[in-house]
């Protein structure tokens, strides 16, 4: 079973009040953060990856759960008990997001702001079968870019890189683009995975998963 678990970053005063779910590692880590911005990020993040791995382990004392990071920098769930899940961490603005997995089932997930202004920052990670695509549909590029964006960051992340990997090995295949941003690709070089992608609020999240596992929640409701 999966768990998803999904955030708002917001700026009202008592954000701290969330402090009291941290693990002490955890705690000891926000302290170092020297900046509000940086403070705020990690513990919305930290907090929606414990909720959900919280749901996942039927476990109500947050403080119990660890949130670390790998040697990539990626979320790494901390916790005494058997069968830990995995969990995948992505935050952008105002929206953290997570998703709990078996760790014997490997899935991701990213999450990107849509950015008008950032269109050369993607349209340069993106390969020339890509961008043709893109400008073969005709649509707003910005967001196709951003999906495309997403779907292969969450790749990077399912394979436990990140983006230290060149992002023309992580090219897209045989993707179905559709008008209400619900959209659908396979990998050109790792055909055992898939990507469900959507564009909601003006965010496009992409989840990336084994391609023989279904999707059975409605993703969007997760947004409200």
């Amino acid at each position: 079973m999966h768990f998803w678990g999904i955030s708002r970053m917001t700026n009202t005063p008592n954000w701290k009040s969330q402090l009291i779910l941290l693990h002490k590692n955890e705690l000891q880590y926000f302290k170092t953060r020297k900046f509000e911005k940086r403070k705020k990020d990690y513990l919305t993040g930290c907090c929606v990856a414990k909720w959900v791995t919280a749901a996942y382990l039927n476990e109500t004392d947050l403080a119990t759960i660890e949130i670390a990071n790998g040697v990539f920098n990626q979320p790494v769930v901390r916790y005494n008990g058997w069968n830990i899940p995995g969990v995948s961490l992505s935050h952008s603005h105002e929206m953290s997001v997570a998703l709990s997995f078996p760790s014997g089932h490997p899935m991701a997930l990213d999450i990107e702001k849509v950015d008008p202004n950032r269109v050369d920052v993607y349209q340069r990670q993106l390969t020339e079968y890509e961008k043709g695509l893109v400008q073969k549909r005709g649509k707003d590029e910005s967001i196709d870019y951003c999906q495309i964006w997403t779907m292969k960051e969450a790749l990077s992340k399912v394979l436990g890189c990140g983006l230290t990997a060149p992002f023309s090995i992580l090219e897209i295949k045989a993707p179905s683009f559709r008008e209400n941003g619900n959209s659908f690709c396979y990998f050109k070089n790792f055909g055992q995975y898939q990507c469900h992608s959507w564009i909601i609020n003006e965010y496009a999240l992409s989840i990336v998963l084994p391609v023989k596992t279904e999707i059975n929640s409605d993703v969007q409701a997760f947004f409200g």
